[in-house]
């Protein structure tokens, strides 16, 4: 019978429709598995007076769910539908009958906003809406939104949002301590222009394939520009012909073009580092379809992140939600069978991986903040490490790699390469550690978080020690430093537990001091140096800066 009178219902609204209201219903038919034995009908329905559209879900019984649309309207923000007392998203669990009605929010009421002076792009600074469901408008009052700032969200209780594809630049922590924020993407469409070379046969296809668009309406003879709507905005200049022997005359263009009918045109994104940060329940992170460029580090304290997207993208893509660049660059030609592996996942939990052999280049921080992995098996065709792939992965105790490696070689589960020493596993449980005497160089952060090590034995031939070495280590007190190196870093004892390093360094006997980068204004242990060069390292620049905590090394023995 309640089919009946809403059939009744929609028949006379469509009639009313016909005769000017431009109000449209529309009956949604949804048949989900309900879990009662006996089906009580209900019915659901939705208004929104923005769009003039009431959508009636006829066929729906009490204990079924139904999924709630997403009503994107102008500049306004969706905030979800209302029974005038909760908000409702996605998912909906029907429990009776009920009318449910779309709330938006104003987005000068709820956004904190700057605009460019120059051009009139916003960057956005803050949000104090009731969205869960968070769609952020691609522009306001025609003004495109084209970045966030940093803490912009932070604390927030988004639990998705969605990012226009325009925004350009996302600073540091934007989203930072949102801790509900499950997943965020990209949506909508590119626009701008970039300067691009194109053939003449490739001008004259375009020309001749938009005859309509493409009208000249500014000539100013070795430069023209096109009316809206052609993909060339702009000719700038046309280069001079080039004649070859048995193949003709050749020159170039060099135009403006527009971008949204250019699907080859990869676009610059500047997420900064750390931009997503202390996102606790963040699983999903699906990028722009045109993005350029990834670095791990844009990441900071997501441990279940798991599921990275790259749909549409001719750079990235994942397997096993690993992410990889195909084709690995080597004299300007890409090479197909070649992988670099960007990024391995925190929440990845196996304890054991082994990098595929047509991986050749593993990229800066590659496996930060993983928690699981114990060993990393790395391939023989690796020819290409970046600086700290391991850093942050604080139950590593073995690296391994084939032998047939001509670039790098492990001892003991200890990576190296040449006479660098690059990675000591942050979970290896020696100890005592002896440098082999051929190394000449400790690579940064080598030892970084390193949980069991006590004492470390230096090699006389050692010249250089990275930045970061000895951050966050736990055990080890005393650093005694051979005279033979020449430089050390700075930070090399950040949140560490040494208290006294000892620097051996002479200039009466080795001709110089160990020279240091300025170090920050604390966690400084006491640096004790010989009796004979303690002027010249309180007086030297870098050393100044934390002379009172320099001690001649005599005081040191007689302590």
């Amino acid at each position: 019978m309640l089919k009946r009178i809403y059939f009744l219902f929609f028949i006379l609204f469509s009639l009313t429709f016909l005769f000017g209201c431009n109000k449209t219903t529309t009956i949604v038919t949804t048949t989900v598995e309900s879990t009662n034995t006996t089906k009580t009908e209900a019915v659901v329905t939705l208004e929104n007076s923005y769009i003039q559209m009431t959508r009636v879900f006829d066929d729906v019984f009490i204990g079924d769910v139904i999924t709630l649309p997403i009503d994107v309207y102008e500049e306004k923000v969706f905030v979800g539908w209302s029974d005038g007392n909760e908000y409702y998203y996605g998912d909906f669990l029907v429990e009776q009958s009920i009318t449910l009605t779309a709330v938006y929010e104003e987005f000068d009421d709820v956004f904190e906003y700057m605009i460019h002076p120059e051009t009139f792009e916003i960057s956005i600074e803050g949000y104090s809406g009731n969205a869960k469901y968070l769609r952020i408008p691609e522009s306001f009052n025609r003004n495109k939104v084209y970045a966030i700032n940093s803490y912009a969200f932070e604390g927030s209780s988004i639990i998705e949002v969605e990012i226009p594809v325009g925004v350009t630049r996302i600073n540091t922590s934007a989203f930072t301590d949102s801790l509900n924020l499950q997943k965020i993407s990209f949506y909508g469409g590119y626009s701008g222009e970039v300067k691009k070379i194109i053939s003449s046969q490739e001008y004259d296809d375009i020309i001749q394939e938009n005859q309509s668009d493409c009208q000249i309406i500014e000539d100013n003879e070795t430069s023209w520009k096109f009316s809206e709507g052609c993909p060339i905005t702009e000719v700038l200049s046309v280069s001079e012909v080039v004649y070859v022997p048995d193949l003709g005359s050749f020159y170039s263009y060099e135009v403006m073009v527009d971008i949204r009918y250019y699907d080859d045109i990869s676009f610059y994104h500047n997420f900064n580092m750390s931009a997503f940060a202390n996102l606790p329940s963040l699983t999903t992170f699906e990028f722009p379809e045109r993005l350029n460029f990834f670095e791990p580090q844009i990441f900071s304290n997501t441990p279940n992140l798991i599921n990275l997207v790259f749909e549409g993208n001719d750079t990235y893509q994942t397997i096993n939600n690993v992410v990889y660049i195909k084709g690995i660059y080597n004299e300007e030609l890409p090479n197909e069978d070649q992988y670099r592996l960007v990024y391995y996942p925190p929440a990845l939990k196996a304890t054991e991986f082994t990098v595929p052999d047509n991986v050749f280049v593993i990229s800066q921080g590659a496996f930060m903040e993983n928690n699981y992995l114990e060993v990393i098996n790395l391939p023989k065709n690796l020819m290409n490490l970046g600086t700290r792939a391991f850093s942050l992965t604080p139950n590593l105790k073995e690296i391994n790699i084939s032998d047939e490696n001509e670039a790098y070689y492990t001892i003991d589960g200890v990576l190296y390469a040449g006479d660098f020493l690059l990675t000591y596993p942050p979970a290896k449980t020696d100890k005592i550690y002896i440098l082999p005497e051929n190394i000449r160089m400790i690579a940064p952060s080598a030892f970084y978080g390193q949980r069991y090590l006590i004492d470390i034995g230096f090699n006389d031939g050692l010249e250089r020690i990275g930045y970061d070495v000895f951050s966050e280590t736990q055990k080890i007190k005393i650093l005694n430093i051979p005279s033979s190196v020449v430089f050390m870093d700075s930070l090399y004892y950040r949140n560490s537990s040494i208290e006294v390093v000892i620097i051996n360094r002479s200039v009466v006997t080795d001709g110089s001091i160990t020279n240091i980068r300025t170090p920050r204004a604390h966690d400084i242990p006491t640096f004790y140096v010989p009796d004979d060069s303690f002027d010249d390292y309180r007086m030297d620049r870098d050393w100044s800066t934390i002379y009172i905590y320099i001690e001649k090394l005599s005081e040191l023995s007689n302590s």
